[in-house]
């Protein structure tokens, strides 16, 4: 009976699209442009380009916080603004996209606003259908 000895080059071969194969699968999605968060009115827009996403429907969301000056004398009131896009499907892995927050006047009310400052504003991008986090990136403050 013959002894089978695979050749280098085969077990090579095996390895490398193996490795492939696991990196495609455990691809994280990444920022490939972006993201550009500006103040549009009452409310933040961010934009940017994902790559990594493969075919998995994704989410966006943006967050910040309001500190809001009350006017007549009371205390300062901290608000959380956000948006979020439908279920995305990204293109050959890529995805473009503008999420836009909920305008202040719903968070604060504007008669209460003596000084607008967005802080702490964040943008995710999540699994649509699992809920998963998949991306988390911090942005500047924006006055």
């Amino acid at each position: 009976m013959g002894r089978y000895r695979p050749s280098v080059l085969a077990v090579l071969a095996v390895l490398s699209a193996t490795a492939l194969l696991t990196s495609r699968a455990w691809a994280a999605p990444e920022l490939a442009s972006g993201p550009i968060v500006e103040r549009s009115g009452d409310a933040l827009t961010a934009t940017g380009t994902l790559a990594g996403l493969d075919k998995r429907p994704v989410s966006i969301h943006l967050t910040a916080t309001i500190p809001c000056s009350r006017r007549a004398g009371g205390g300062e009131m901290v608000a959380l603004v956000r948006g979020t896009t439908a279920e995305l499907l990204p293109q050959q892995s890529r995805l473009t996209f503008a999420v836009t927050t909920e305008p202040l006047s719903a968070a604060c009310g504007h008669d209460q606003l003596s000084l607008i400052r967005f802080s702490s504003v964040t943008l995710l991008v999540l699994d649509a259908r699992t809920g998963a986090l998949l991306l988390t990136h911090p942005v500047a403050d924006l006055p």
